[in-house]
């Protein structure tokens, strides 16, 4: 009977250092899973489990910690305000949701360089998204506004255009009127010049002020300047009577400085 006794304790007692043995186990390996676990769940299984645990403490503070991330990104996941994912990356460095972030970054600045839509402000969203998800969007965006970019000499160059057309009006000379517009324009050029002339009466064109120059987009030609400015007219009869007539023209001119169109729009009469 005592032998039988001693095995049976020697066997509950192997049963009982097994089986604590074996949950020590469990509980490193169930500790060691959750250095990189993100999931608060499992935090709250371990501590489940083994609740006297020598990691309970430290687990717990993982885990409240995890929590603490979770609750204020719900907080600001939602939000329009680059600078609420900024601190939060700051507050909580390479957490699960640093990715999220800097994607929500990446497209609340595609938006302003977007809606403000100047070459400066796409190159500032390439100068600090150089991979980002719209680089190729802020590039073609930036080449597309440089090309429309309308330079000092663009301007002179229109101005010039515009002068000489008027020019060319006011003597008369079908030569320099060929020289100044497209093909399409010479002869109803031609045709209101003669008009003008009339009667042997005089005219002479002035220039109100600046031109105001533009670039508009043109599947022929890519592109057209788009000249705005304030134009004076001067009629003097055989009379003597003279009669000023001041116009808002519009003129669209091909990238190669020939006026396709001119409209003009009384704006007042002076005798």
């Amino acid at each position: 009977i005592l032998i039988i006794v001693i095995v049976l304790a020697l066997i509950i007692g192997g049963y009982f250092i097994y089986q604590h043995q074996t949950q020590k186990e469990g509980m490193e390996q169930a500790y060691q899973a959750l250095q990189n676990d993100t999931d608060t769940a499992d935090y709250e299984d371990f501590l489940q489990k083994y609740p006297q645990s020598p990691y309970v403490k430290d687990v717990t503070d993982k885990m409240n910690q995890l929590k603490a991330v979770q609750n204020k990104w719900v907080e600001i996941s939602m939000s329009s305000s680059k600078s609420d994912f900024v601190q939060f990356m700051n507050q909580f460095p390479n957490s699960a949701y640093e990715n999220a972030c800097k994607q929500k970054i990446d497209s609340l600045d595609w938006v302003d360089a977007s809606t403000e839509n100047t070459a400066i402000s796409y190159q500032r969203y390439l100068d600090e998204h150089p991979s980002g998800k719209y680089a190729s969007e802020a590039q073609m965006g930036k080449e597309n506004i440089d090309k429309m970019t309308v330079s000092y000499s663009d301007k002179s160059a229109v101005r010039d255009a515009v002068t000489r057309y008027f020019e060319a009006l006011t003597n008369n000379d079908n030569e320099a009127l060929s020289s100044v517009v497209s093909d399409k324009m010479y002869d109803q050029s031609v045709s209101f010049m003669e008009k003008l002339h009339n009667g042997n009466q005089q005219v002479s064109f002035s220039l109100g002020g600046g031109v105001n120059v533009t670039k508009a987009p043109n599947p022929t030609t890519d592109f057209v300047f788009i000249a705005k400015y304030r134009m004076k007219r001067t009629l003097t009869a055989n009379t003597g009577e003279v009669t000023n007539v001041s116009y808002n023209a519009t003129s669209t001119i091909s990238p190669d400085m020939r006026i396709i169109s001119t409209k003009m729009m009384k704006i007042e009469e002076e005798q």
